[in-house]
Order: structure tokens, then C-alpha cells, then sequence
């Protein structure tokens, strides 16, 4: 009695011990060592029922010297312990060798069991596992007050049990949670836009990263405070409006609602807003969600590009296109705009007899005459570089190395004054009659800058040398082209001119020394080249051509760069114009050799401009004729024109211009172009340097 009183007296003390933890593996553990000591058992076993699949595990197996049991050696009493389940009853066996019960269990046989005790783990009700014992070596070991002390064990040891899984799960849960609530909020502190989210009573009670920027507060700061506080008079109205219920037509449904703001410490910012109720589990409206989108720097931006394109049409009013991209990429080029002092070539054109039209024209006729022949002479002028100062009547002044630098700025002026010359014939399909320019060209120092008042300004240069050209403009006869001597010492290489000595004019004490240009000087084909010409390379792939023979027996003139103009010969043949001058004739010294006795041996030649091609009769017998047209000087061609060489047809075909690509509005470089051009908008600042007239 007194034994049992023992073992009941630490079982009362373990089971109060178990009870007091909710860590499963400790409450197994106390479990079944406590149970293996109480009943002098050999093995001990504790299965738990799977939650989900309600399958029997073992949870914890123990020897009597607490080693570890494999788990394969709980298969002999796995019948035992399934009984016991499914009933919901205690088992005691004396003898489980000579029980036939037992008997037909072949691992009862082969472990040699004797005494087994188990009682089932049962709580509120559900029975959630078993506690099985055993001993192998006595016989009727256990007895009926060991079956109700493993009873009244494992009713405690299931409350502990069940109380430390609830506990373990309830952990696990809190642990999804807290793993889900640190992911919310690693997105919620992710997310570009601003995310307010506001109680039934204004109050604020989320507040992420992106809000924190846009208004310049800190989270700490502001929630549980009035939106109406921390958000300003302007949102603070909006949000009002929103729930009073005004409508928003004016933007589109999946759009937000566009608001500017003062915020402090920022100035005026630009939001789009878009506001959602927040939803409570009723679904009734518990608050509401602010998405905000700060769209103050992409208005800024769309600002300054559009600031930026205004000031690139008003600008190319006065450049051509390739100035112009050195103006905006080069804020040296745009500095020059204020007025620098430089030498320059300046051009003078005007349009002769243009008096006597207009006594025998209608006035429309003169302004479509006026326009046609100004558009002309621009398209010269910006083919090689040149700036258009300005139109005056109908005449055109035009600079060269200006804005932007030109190391030869003689020769692209005297180019653009005979493109202008020559092309002139053009004119006849548009107006009927063929017209001529007086030309002047002289090059010397002036100051060049935007001139005029902020409302009115003007891009010009004021110089004597302005004046000069000018007067030399005044003394050409119709089709010709007169430069000073100062200009004709730059020249000289390349064009031939004639002098015609002193020429006294208007406004100047001195006379000017003027030359008459006769065109671009024709360099004599080397002797070798008459008797003996020698292999030349394809423009295209570089292949040996002898006598300059075309199609390329290599690339058969397919293999002209992409961005190269050309020129289609008859068959479709491409001719690719990669050198800065090309010589077309019968002579085999040619660049282009075209067999055919009607042209002449040395007959035409095309000269690369900086934006274009001329090309330019050499005095053949037979002439060259472009579109029809006769020409009588360096004509300036465009994509399409049709070339006849004596019965030769060959078509110019130019390259896909690109677009130029707009200046992007953050780049350091255009961001100085907009500050060095700031005058624009100013009272107009003094040139720099000396000036003229």
C-alpha cells in the first residue's frame, strides 16, 4: 500500500510539473520517463494522431536506460496501440506470449513480449494517441493498480499534451503572422507610390516611405493625427470633397485626380491622387486609402523639354539643322549667342530684276516668286552650315563660323553662293522664268549676337565687314558672285576667280578690291591616268576594279553602306558616294567611268557639301542636264533628281535622314544651353567687342 501510495504521490508531482509547460518535446519527454520509472517497464512509447491525416506516429520512444528506441520495433505492438485507439479502452496483458490473442502476431513471437500496458490519450472526448509500455523478461509484471496508475498518468499527460499543440500551433500561426505582417510592411515601405490610409474619424494610420518624402514628414510624426494637419489645405480639401461625395469628371475613371500643393520645405509640388474607401469585414466603409504619385519632377521635366522645343523652333528659324544640335550639345556654341566678337564670312544675296516683276506681276505671284526663291537660297545656305541672319525683302544675309566654329568658312560660303547660283534654274518649272542672284561675299571681323528687345530679338552680326559685303552684293551683275581680296586669299586653291581690281563703294573712303568667281578649280589629270590608267577600288566593298569598270564583280553594288548616298546607275546598280569628291566621264581616270562617246572624257563632278551634294559641269561638249534642265553652274541636288550624261540616266538617291533627337531636359549640357539663352526672356544684355556700323 505504501509503495502504491508512492507512485501515486509522483505521479500527482509530474503530472502538476508537466502541466506547468507548454513545450511539447519537454512534456514527451517528462512523460514518458516518468511513466518507464513508476511502472518498472522496459520500452516505453507515446503515439500522437496527425492532426490532419489522423495517422498514428510515434511522437517518442525510450528505453529503460533512456536510450533511444528505433522506430521499427514499435511495429510489434502496433495492433495493440490501434486497439486501443479505436476503443477509447485500457489494455493490460500478463502474458502476451501465451495470450492466443497475441499469438497470431509473428513480432510477438520474435521479441518475446510478456507484460504490456496501454492506455489510451484522451481529451474532451477525442482520443489523441496512446501510452504503451512493455517488458520482455517477467512475466504478470504489471497489475491492475498499474493499469489505473497509467490511466490516471496519461489523462494528465493528454491535457498537457493537447495544451503544449494548441500552444505550438498557436506559435507557429503567431509566427506566419508576424512573417506576413513584416512582408506587408517591406512592400508597403517598397511601393513608389505614397499610401495614406485614413480612420472613420480623418485620423491617419498608415503612413509609408514614399509619403514620408513627398510631404516632408516623418511617420512618427503624423499618425494618428488629422489628414487636414499633416496633408495641407489642398489635399485636405480634396479629401473633404471626396467624401462629401463631389464628382471628379474631369479625369478619366482609372486615372487620378490632379493636385497642386504648397507643401513646406518643398514649395509647390504636383500630385495625382487616387482615393479608395477602406472596406471593413461588413463591408461597410471604415475609412479611406490615399494612393499618391508625385508627378513633380515629370512635370518639371515635360516643362523644360517643352521649354526646350520651343527654343529649338525658334532657333532653327536662324541655323541649320547640324548648327543647331552643336548649339544645344555645346554650351561654348550657345555662350556665343550672347554676342562674341569673331571673324566671320558673311554672305549677301538678292534677287535681281525683282523690282521690274513686280510692275508686271500680280501680288500673289511676286509672294509665291519671293517665297520660292528665298526657300532656295536657305537650302544652299544650310547645306553648308550656314546661319541665315535675316531676309530683307528679297534678299538674304547669311553667316558662316557663326554661332559655331568653321575652320573653312570662306569656302562653304563661296560653296553655298555658287549651290545658289547654279540651282537657281530649278525655279523655272515653279515660276515660269528664269531668275539670277547678285551675290557678295567678304570675310573679316564683327560681333555676332541675338540683337533687339525681349519682345523682338534677332540672331546678327554688326561689323564693317557686314557693310562691306554689302556693297560688294550691291556691284554684282545678275549670276554672278563677287568676294573681297580678303576672302580670295582663303580661296584662292580652291576656286578660280577673276580680279577686277578697285571698286569704289557706298559709305567707305577706301575702294574694295573685288574678284569675280568663275567656279572651283579643275585639277589636270596626271599623265599616267591619259596613257595608262591604273586599278582603282570599289567605293562600296574596296574590291580591285580595273579601268574603273562597274557593276563590282565583288559586291555587285550591294554593299554601299546603309547611311551613304548614292547614285542608281541603269540595272539597279548602286554607286555609293563615300569619297568627298566624285569624278564622272568616259576617261578611264574617273571615279565613275561611264562608256558612251557622248560624254566628254573629263564631263562632270559631284562635290560633297556639309549637308548635300553639288554637282558641277566641267565645259563638256554636250552638257549635263539634271531633271531636264541644262545646267550652267554647280547645281545642288536633292533625293530623286534625275542625271543625263549624254545617254546615260543615273538617279541621286540620298540617305534616311534620321530625326534629331530631342535634348533631354536633365542633361548638363542642355541644362546650360537654357541658362546661357536665359536673356531671351530678359532686357537684351550688350554685345561684347566692337562694332561696326
Amino acid at each position: 500500500m505504501a509503495e502504491g501510495d508512492a507512485r501515486f504521490a509522483a505521479l500527482y508531482e509530474v503530472g502538476r510539473y508537466i502541466n506547468s509547460s507548454l513545450d511539447l518535446a519537454e512534456v514527451l519527454e517528462l512523460a514518458i520517463d516518468t511513466i518507464l520509472r513508476v511502472t518498472g517497464a522496459e520500452r516505453g512509447f507515446i503515439v500522437l494522431a496527425d492532426p490532419d491525416s489522423s495517422e498514428l506516429r510515434v511522437q517518442i520512444a525510450r528505453n529503460f536506460g533512456r536510450s533511444p528506441t528505433d522506430t521499427p520495433s514499435f511495429e510489434v505492438s502496433r495492433n495493440i496501440v490501434h486497439s486501443v485507439v479505436e476503443r477509447g479502452t485500457p489494455l493490460l496483458v500478463n502474458d502476451a506470449l501465451s495470450d492466443p490473442s497475441f499469438q497470431r502476431f509473428q513480432s510477438v513471437l520474435v521479441l518475446g513480449l510478456h507484460s504490456v500496458l496501454c492506455a489510451p490519450l484522451r481529451v474532451k472526448g477525442r482520443t489523441i494517441g496512446a501510452i504503451y509500455v512493455d517488458n520482455r523478461r517477467r512475466l504478470g509484471l504489471f497489475t491492475q493498480s498499474h493499469l489505473d496508475l497509467l490511466v490516471a498518468f496519461a489523462d494528465q499527460a493528454a491535457i498537457a499534451i493537447e495544451n503544449a499543440r494548441l500552444y505550438q500551433g498557436l506559435q507557429q500561426r503567431l509566427r506566419e503572422i508576424a512573417d506576413l505582417q513584416a512582408y506587408q510592411e517591406n512592400v508597403f515601405r517598397s511601393v513608389a507610390s505614397g499610401i495614406v490610409a485614413l480612420d472613420h474619424a480623418g485620423c491617419i494610420t498608415s503612413f509609408n516611405t514614399a509619403a514620408e518624402v513627398i510631404f516632408g514628414a516623418p511617420a512618427e510624426q503624423v499618425l494618428g493625427r488629422g489628414y487636414d494637419a499633416v496633408l495641407g489645405p489642398d489635399m485636405a480639401q480634396f479629401v473633404r470633397a471626396y467624401l462629401a461625395g463631389a464628382p471628379f469628371s474631369e479625369q478619366p475613371a482609372d486615372s487620378g485626380q490632379d493636385i497642386a500643393c504648397e507643401i513646406p520645405g518643398r514649395g509647390r509640388i504636383y500630385l495625382s491622387v487616387r482615393a479608395t474607401p477602406l472596406r471593413a469585414a461588413d463591408e461597410r466603409a471604415g475609412g479611406l486609402v490615399l494612393a499618391i504619385e508625385d508627378q513633380t519632377e515629370n512635370r518639371l521635366l515635360r516643362k523644360a523639354r517643352q521649354a526646350e522645343e520651343e527654343k529649338r523652333r525658334l532657333l532653327s528659324r536662324f541655323f541649320a539643322p547640324a548648327v543647331l544640335e552643336e548649339i544645344l550639345r555645346n554650351p561654348e556654341a550657345a555662350a556665343n549667342l550672347a554676342g562674341v566678337r569673331k571673324e566671320l564670312t558673311v554672305l549677301f544675296a538678292d534677287l535681281r530684276g525683282y523690282t521690274t516683276l513686280s510692275e508686271h506681276l500680280p501680288p500673289e505671284q511676286i509672294v509665291t516668286l519671293l517665297n520660292c526663291c528665298l526657300d532656295l537660297a536657305t537650302r544652299a545656305i544650310r547645306t553648308c552650315n550656314g546661319t541665315v541672319d535675316k531676309y530683307i525683302g528679297d534678299a538674304v544675309l547669311a553667316l558662316f563660323n557663326a554661332p559655331t566654329e568653321q575652320a573653312n568658312h570662306p569656302e562653304l560660303a563661296i560653296w553655298a553662293a555658287l549651290a545658289l547660283q547654279g540651282t537657281s534654274a530649278r525655279l523655272r518649272h515653279v515660276v515660269g522664268r528664269h531668275v539670277r542672284f547678285g551675290i557678295g561675299l567678304n570675310t573679316g571681323e564683327a560681333v555676332a549676337g541675338y540683337i533687339g528687345t525681349p519682345e523682338q530679338l534677332s540672331y546678327t552680326a554688326i561689323g564693317d565687314a557686314v557693310n562691306v559685303a554689302a556693297r560688294l552684293q550691291a556691284s554684282a551683275a545678275p549670276g554672278e558672285v563677287l568676294i573681297s581680296e580678303a576672302t580670295y586669299r582663303r580661296v584662292q586653291h580652291v576656286f578660280e576667280a577673276q580680279c577686277l581690281g578697285p571698286l569704289e563703294v557706298k559709305g567707305r573712303s577706301e575702294p574694295v578690291t573685288a574678284y569675280r568667281v568663275l567656279g572651283p578649280r579643275v585639277a589636270a589629270a596626271a599623265p599616267e591616268d591619259r596613257l595608262a590608267p591604273t586599278a582603282r577600288h570599289c567605293p562600296a566593298c574596296g574590291a580591285t576594279l580595273p579601268a574603273r569598270q562597274l557593276p563590282c564583280p565583288a559586291c555587285h553594288g550591294g554593299a554601299a553602306p546603309a547611311d551613304a548616298d548614292y547614285l542608281e546607275l541603269p540595272g539597279g546598280q548602286r554607286y555609293a558616294l563615300v569619297r568627298n569628291t566624285v569624278t564622272l566621264g568616259r576617261g578611264a581616270e574617273n571615279d565613275l567611268m561611264l562608256a558612251d562617246t557622248a560624254i566628254s572624257r573629263r564631263h562632270a563632278r559631284l562635290q560633297r557639301l556639309s549637308q548635300g551634294w553639288l554637282l558641277i559641269d566641267w565645259k563638256s561638249s554636250n552638257g549635263t542636264r539634271v531633271n531636264g534642265i541644262l545646267i550652267d553652274g554647280p547645281y545642288l541636288l536633292e533625293d530623286g533628281d534625275v542625271i543625263v550624261l549624254g545617254d546615260r540616266r543615273l538617279v541621286f538617291r540620298s540617305a534616311p535622314q534620321s530625326e534629331p533627337s530631342a535634348v533631354d531636359a536633365k542633361h548638363e549640357a542642355a541644362a546650360t544651353v537654357l541658362g546661357r539663352l536665359a536673356f531671351l526672356a530678359t532686357p537684351a544684355a550688350p554685345l561684347r567687342g566692337a562694332g561696326g556700323e
